[in-house]
């Protein structure tokens, strides 16, 4: 199952080196998952809200940051709802070109 994500987002410092970010769109997937494709017996295709806040901190040429993810469906599959979340930790360095 694959899904085109489509968001928009901010990042606001809160000091010289704190920030706090947020972003929320939408997630077209591109097929159904599941032996049975019609939907009957596989889950169906949605579209899903995406949002995700994060917090983070940068130092030098370094940037932390912890971010939660969730994806969310109104569409239901053997009577539950087709949501699910991701947590993640991002470590990048900036190189000065």
């Amino acid at each position: 199952m694959g899904m085109i994500p489509v968001k928009a987002g901010f990042k606001y410092f809160l000091g010289q080196h704190f920030y706090f970010s947020g972003e929320a769109g939408a997630g077209f997937e591109l097929s159904d998952f599941g032996a049975f494709k019609n939907g009957e017996f596989g889950i169906p295709k949605s579209t899903k809200l995406i949002w995700s806040p994060g917090v983070g901190y940068t130092v030098k040429s370094w940037d932390f940051g912890l971010r939660y993810e969730n994806f969310s469906s109104s569409k239901t599959f053997a009577g539950e709802k087709n949501n699910y979340g991701t947590v993640s930790l991002r470590v990048a360095h900036s190189f000065g070109l």
